[in-house]
């Protein structure tokens, strides 16, 4: 529930068909809807994130998948009392058919391919559970054992649908060649969709997206609700991509992009950007075409002192001037937050700059595991 909030209601379904008496299973099935508590905050801060289908990801099954779950299920029809290896392959086989549905967003697509996998997951250990000399166990044993060794072939390269993961490492020149505040942001675009690593926004002929430029972490997998600064560069970005900015890269430095880098095949942005002064072309990648902003903001903007990020924020020496922060305007800075266009401007007499809604957050996640880990001994010692 925790990787993928839609989920939390699976725990239920299975606490009815799997575990006890009638009344525990209803107990125990009610006691793990407590798990949709981490969905809330999903639902209420971005609900495009389960119901809008144009920002989906676009997760490819490769077809070998839903033959090879349907194989390894065929031999349960003929062992009796392997209904759950059975219902496993329903859960697969459902769940990759309704990914190629065009309906719900990313959260929907998140959640049915942890289902798939889910239900796979109790086809192979059916199927290993049948260990026997006897012709009919011993081809669901084989299955079962065939379904798991091409699943972990794809383990050690696994990318959950998506094109090749090793984006991150091709944009190790950010932190590599970074001042001394740190990396930027990178902004890639292409005008193939595959070729932005997860959830991207459409720009005017191309899809595009900004990473932090110390590396690509799960955590940006999904994107939020579109705010003022998102809203801000998509506009500049229409722009820019039009020819009607003279200046990209000063546009774009307002945003902390350091780096542009055009992925696929040639289209406007090249064109644009090869003609501008403040955008300089740097060969740093031979399947890419990367761009230096000459005019790159930082993301802390310290005036003459030098604040570098740390942790959920950012540090330096304490100045009397304001400090500038590249993110959207939330009161959770601190310290004295104040917004200065789209951005966020704090006070720099302390010399930190941190945003207490994680601090909150990570308090709340806290207490949540040291209850979880109460109720476990609880229920032990009554067991």
């Amino acid at each position: 529930s925790a990787f993928s909030p839609l989920l939390g209601i699976v725990p239920f379904f299975f606490a009815l068909a799997t575990v006890g008496s009638g009344r525990r299973r209803l107990t125990l099935g009610l006691v793990s809807l407590a798990s949709l508590i981490v969905a809330v905050p999903f639902l209420l801060g971005d609900p495009g994130w389960v119901l809008d289908p144009t920002r989906r990801l676009d997760v490819v099954i490769d077809e070998l998948w839903p033959a090879a779950v349907a194989v390894a299920v065929l031999p349960f029809f003929l062992v009796g009392g392997r209904w759950l290896g059975i219902a496993g392959g329903v859960i697969s086989l459902g769940a990759m058919a309704a990914i190629r549905l065009p309906w719900g967003g990313p959260g929907v697509e998140e959640a049915l391919t942890v289902l798939a996998s889910l239900g796979a997951a109790f086809v192979v250990a059916v199927g290993l559970d049948v260990f026997s000399r006897r012709p009919r166990e011993s081809l669901a044993v084989l299955a079962g054992l065939v379904l798991l060794v091409v699943s972990v072939g794809t383990l050690g390269n696994g990318r959950y649908g998506l094109p090749a993961g090793d984006l991150s490492e091709r944009l190790g020149f950010a932190p590599a060649l970074a001042g001394p505040s740190g990396p930027g942001r990178i902004l890639i675009a292409s005008t193939v969709r595959s070729d932005i690593p997860g959830e991207a926004r459409p720009g005017p002929g191309f899809w595009y997206r900004v990473v932090d430029g110390s590396g690509i972490t799960l955590d940006e997998a999904w994107l939020p609700e579109p705010l003022d600064g998102d809203t801000g560069l998509d506009e500049a970005l229409a722009a820019i991509g039009h020819g009607d900015m003279l200046r990209p890269g000063e546009a774009l430095g307002e945003y902390a992009v350091e780096w542009v880098v055009l992925l696929g095949p040639r289209f406007r942005l090249d064109e644009v950007l090869v003609a501008q002064l403040d955008m300089v072309p740097t060969p740093l990648d031979p399947e890419a075409r990367v761009f230096e902003n000459t005019a790159d903001r930082p993301l802390a903007d310290a005036g003459d002192e030098v604040w570098t990020p740390d942790r959920t924020g950012f540090a330096g020496p304490p100045t009397v001037a304001p400090v500038r922060l590249a993110m959207n305007f939330d009161e959770g800075w601190e310290p004295e937050p104040t917004p200065t266009g789209w951005a966020v401007q704090i006070s720099g007499g302390d010399g930190v700059a941190a945003y207490r809604g994680m601090v909150a957050l990570q308090a709340v996640f806290g207490a949540l595991c040291v209850a979880a880990l109460g109720v476990i001994i609880v229920a032990r010692a009554r067991r």
